[in-house]
């Protein structure tokens, strides 16, 4: 559980990262996630395809990401779709979800 307790009463787990070097024709992932409510700390939940940085491979990558407090203190929910050859090409939408930052949700990529 990312919920548990660590020493002076903060979680014992704050952060995570999962790869693997296969592919998934489909599939599922699924993520419940509270985002970090401060600005400067980096909170996505993503797929992104490996060595996609490099100029001879395409960009393959699906972000949620949380952006800054800017908006009254109050945590917004950006929705990426980065691609190309050579990318990264970005198409970025901000979405109204409430509470990101104060709660958990559950997440998911399904294709």
């Amino acid at each position: 559980s990312m919920r548990g307790e660590g020493s002076r009463g903060y979680p014992a787990y704050a952060g995570a990262e999962l790869a693997t070097s296969s592919a998934y024709k489909y599939g599922k992932f699924e993520a419940s996630i509270q985002y970090a409510g401060a600005d400067g700390d980096i909170s996505s939940f993503f797929l992104w395809k490996p060595s996609s940085e490099r100029s001879d491979t395409y960009w393959n990558e699906l972000d949620y990401e949380k952006l800054g407090t800017k908006w009254n203190g109050e945590c917004k929910m950006q929705l990426n779709l980065i691609s190309g050859k050579p990318g990264p090409n970005g198409h970025e939408q901000v979405v109204d979800l409430p509470n990101i930052c104060n709660e958990f949700h559950t997440y998911a990529f399904e294709w």
